[in-house]
């Protein structure tokens, strides 16, 4: 009776290991499946040559925006819709951004970040991101690139401590390795925005769907996507709107007014900075001609 009892318990440890084994290869299975989808989703496959010649057709504008660049002399404006709480939008700042820097630091273009959260779930990550870093730009502009390149690669990295909410906000300032006669503004204006840090990006949020959103597609422009998008899309909405959202237009602002509109081109998610100088490059020829 005794040795029953010893082996119906070794059966059932045995059993007990054996679904044990079998949750731990399913969750690697989730984390693989993960890090494809991180890495491989949305990721751009646009034929260059042929994007160039359809006509620009998604408004942007500036209005209180981020912008990195001289304005005046850029001759193409990127409007960059990010998210710091989106990982593909991590992915990108870290690895190509500063491969198109120097079309920046030429004049041949501008950069213009604008806040869109896509996802409910990154607000936690995204909205203190936000507000720390539209305190810097607006107390010290000369940082402010640095400062969100540095947001970026730390939460790619998972280097920076996102709760408690308290101490994030504490970590985002160290982030921006401020002098000293700026940290007490900065600080200051921290406290006084986060108590609405929807009021921050609430004009991009809305534009992206109010105004983007209900964009016609050209059937051409359809045919140009990869994988993974929904080519019988009428609309950008139809699309699917997510981030990174790249809209690449030429400079024809008015009378360089910031609330007037530009067109150009949709890019959904993640591109290749060589694929970016292509069609900036097809831009350019254009105004050349």
């Amino acid at each position: 009776m005794i040795f029953r009892r010893k082996k119906e318990k070794s059966k059932s440890a045995k059993k007990t290991i054996e679904i044990d084994i079998t949750w731990i290869l399913l969750a690697l299975i989730g984390v693989v499946i993960w890090a494809f989808i991180i890495f491989n989703a949305r990721q751009s496959t646009y034929n260059i040559d042929k994007i160039g010649e359809i006509p620009l057709f998604v408004p942007s504008k500036i209005s209180d925006s981020a912008v990195v660049g001289d304005i005046n002399k850029a001759k193409v404006i990127v409007f960059d819709y990010t998210d710091f709480g989106c990982p593909v939008c991590q992915r990108f700042m870290v690895d190509e951004f500063n491969k198109l820097e120097s079309l920046i630091n030429e004049g041949k273009i501008a950069w213009v970040f604008k806040h869109f959260i896509a996802v409910e779930s990154h607000k936690s990550v995204s909205e203190p991101a936000i507000v720390v870093s539209e305190c810097v730009r607006k107390n010290y502009k000369k940082g402010y690139l640095q400062f969100v390149k540095n947001i970026y690669k730390s939460l790619y990295t998972r280097k920076l401590v996102t709760t408690p909410i308290d101490k994030y906000y504490e970590e985002l300032v160290k982030l921006a390795q401020l002098p000293d006669e700026i940290k007490l503004q900065v600080t200051q204006c921290v406290e006084k925005l986060s108590e609405d840090p929807y009021a921050l990006y609430k004009e991009d949020q809305e534009y992206v769907l109010n105004r983007i959103a209900g964009a016609p597609l050209p059937s051409e422009y359809v045919e140009t996507l990869g994988y993974g998008l929904n080519r019988r899309a009428k609309t950008m909405a139809e699309l699917g709107l997510g981030t990174p959202l790249f809209v690449v237009c030429k400079n024809n602002l008015e009378n360089k007014d910031p609330n007037s509109e530009c067109e150009g081109y949709p890019i959904l998610g993640y591109m290749k900075a060589e694929e970016m100088k292509q069609l900036i490059d097809k831009l350019l020829t254009k105004d050349s001609n």
